[in-house]
């Protein structure tokens, strides 16, 4: 996979892959604890803020944070440049990500993967992406009310539902 200059950086002076975009996400995570906003343009303007008016408190955050873990090459603010604009809201959970796509039009934030994978599932369904449309009725079990002779299983299926009709009468 591609990922943008700061990114790529990184793994060329020899810290692997995986920690290269996790440290942003780590960076993202502790700038969202110190200047929390609810609308991602309020927070980006936030952290554009603090690199131009605190200087000294926006690079002791990225130092900080990268003391905290036991990298294999020295990093500090100077070779770790963390860019406001990157910054994104995940389109399932609506966390707060550091996108670090080379085109930029990365929707969801990493997670384990789990925000991923349902905004796959998501998006082939109709509807929002946030209220998808679902086709079928989880509650609904299909059943053939007059199987052949010898399908066993349908046999089976309709013996159960049955017995299980006989049982819950009582119920309704």
């Amino acid at each position: 996979m591609s990922y943008i200059k700061e990114v790529q950086r990184l793994i060329d002076d020899g810290l692997n892959e995986e920690a290269s975009v996790q440290l942003f996400q780590v960076l993202t995570n502790r700038f969202t604890f110190e200047m929390h906003r609810p609308e991602t343009e309020d927070f980006r303007k936030g952290i554009l803020e603090c690199r131009k008016d605190q200087r000294k408190h926006f690079r002791e955050i990225i130092d900080g944070e990268c003391r905290k873990y036991p990298f294999p090459i020295q990093l500090n603010w100077r070779n770790v440049k963390f860019e406001p604009k990157r910054v994104k809201r995940c389109g399932i959970c609506g966390g707060y990500f550091y996108d670090v796509s080379r085109n930029g039009n990365k929707i969801t934030c990493f997670n384990n993967g789990i925000c991923e994978h349902e905004h796959e599932i998501r998006r082939k369904r109709k509807g929002t992406l946030m209220e998808p449309a679902y086709k079928r009725r989880v509650d609904e079990i299909p059943i053939d009310f007059s199987p052949a002779e010898d399908d066993a299983l349908g046999n089976a299926i309709l013996t159960e539902t049955e017995m299980t009709a006989w049982r819950n009468r009582e119920t309704f």
